[in-house]
């Protein structure tokens, strides 16, 4: 899913890309931002939060935690083919890191095998 999200109420918008003034706070609210929505059951605005934040944050310093949250609202929207694509792809990059154990979960909880 592609294009503009709307911004942020009370926020201006990130420059585009990571240049000119974003931050790793702008990126973190950003992904608070889409956590929040996820946590309230709108995951097409968590999925439009996040598709924006791959917009704005290039490269982006929480890049293993937007993908996990993507991953969370892949399986909040019922889009298994999705989570198992996306895990997979995950797994392989960062299966060290402390998110790794929620995208098992994620998988465990969806019955859905990340390398079919």
């Amino acid at each position: 899913m592609s294009g503009a999200a709307a911004p942020i109420a009370g926020r201006p918008n990130v420059a585009p890309n990571g240049t000119a003034g974003a931050s790793l706070g702008d990126e973190l609210r950003a992904l608070d931002d889409a956590r929040t929505a996820l946590t309230a059951g709108n995951t097409a605005r968590a999925l439009a939060l996040l598709d924006r934040h791959d917009h704005d944050f290039v490269p982006a310093a929480l890049a293993p935690e937007a993908m996990a949250l993507r991953i969370e609202a892949y399986a909040g929207s019922g889009r298994r083919d999705s989570v198992a694509r996306l895990a997979s792809r995950f797994l392989s990059l960062y299966g060290d890191r402390p998110e790794a154990q929620r995208v098992r979960s994620i998988l465990q909880a969806q019955q859905v095998d990340p390398n079919p």
